[in-house]
Parts: C-alpha cells; structure tokens; sequence
C-alpha cells in the first residue's frame, strides 16, 4: 500500500514539473505532446491510488477478522475461568462449573475434549452403563461414565446386576 502512494506522489511531482514548463511551450504540437505525457501521470497516478484504496480495503478487512477474532478468545478465555477440572468417577473427568460461578445457571458439566477446543458443550445424560451414570457430547460424541450407582438396588433397578465381571462398564 505504501508503495502505491509513494508512486502516486511522485508521479503528483512530475505532474506538477510539467505543468510549471506548458507556459514556456510555443507551438501547439509541443502542447499535444505535454499534454499527453500529463494524462499519462494522471492515469497512472489515479492507478496507483486505485491500488492503494484496494490494499487499504484489504487491510482494514482483516484487521476487523483479526478483533473479532481477539474478542471470541477473551470471551472463551473469560468463559474457561468459570470452569474447573472435575473428576466425575476414577479417571473420567469434566470441566465444571464452579458454584460461585453459576449465578441463575444450574451447576453443569462441559465436555473436556471441547473445552480444548474452545467450544462448550454441556454434555447430557445418557443413561448407565453397569454401575454408572454415562454421559455423552452432542458435539463430539464422547461418552462419559459418571458416578458410580448408590446401591445394588440401584444398580438392579437400572438394568444391571449385582454379580459382574470387574471390567464391564470400562
């Protein structure tokens, strides 16, 4: 862009010069000459600050992606202070929200694998799978085993059974 005006002042110069030297000019060739090579630096000036208009566009364009880009990450940024890493069950883990963050929200948990992504994703209840609550994203479709089942009677009421292997549910 800055190239683009710099060529534009000159060519303002040499406009400028030729001008000063049309009084001196004493046939009307000379004067169809000059004035030819003036429209020439016209032209070509009025190019040049063409260009520039058209790189200046360009570049506020991208400054106001670039803000609000800015603004979506100070917002998220913002938005992951109100979370914290929570383990739901032995290595199963959520982003919480904090209770001294939750105002007039319900305390909900946000999908981790999205929350590196800087997305939020509340994840919803899934129903149980073995002893555990199951969790899943409706944006990722991670699946999340939750707490553990209170009781046997909880476990027997959900579909499962109290003599199981070890490793069902993992």
């Amino acid at each position: 862009m800055g190239m683009f005006i710099a060529n534009a002042f000159t060519g303002l110069k040499e406009a400028g010069t030729l001008l000063k030297g049309f009084s001196q000019l004493k046939t009307d060739a000379e004067v169809a000459q000059k004035t030819i090579e003036l429209n020439q630096i016209i032209a070509a000036v009025q190019n040049d600050l063409f260009e520039a208009q058209t790189a200046y566009s360009a570049a506020v364009g991208r400054i106001n992606e670039l803000e609000k880009e800015l603004m979506a990450i100070k917002d998220w940024s913002t938005e992951q202070q109100r979370y914290q890493l929570y383990e739901l069950a032995p290595g199963s883990f959520v982003y919480r929200l904090k209770a001294e963050m939750a105002h007039s929200e319900p305390i909900h948990d946000i999908c981790p694998q999205c929350y590196e992504q800087s997305i939020k994703s509340i994840l919803q209840f899934n129903g149980y799978e073995g002893a555990f609550h199951k969790y899943s994203c409706s944006c990722c479709q991670t699946m999340i085993l939750g707490e553990h089942l209170r009781s046997d009677v909880e476990v027997i009421s959900t579909g499962g059974t109290r003599f199981r292997r070890w490793t069902e549910g993992y």
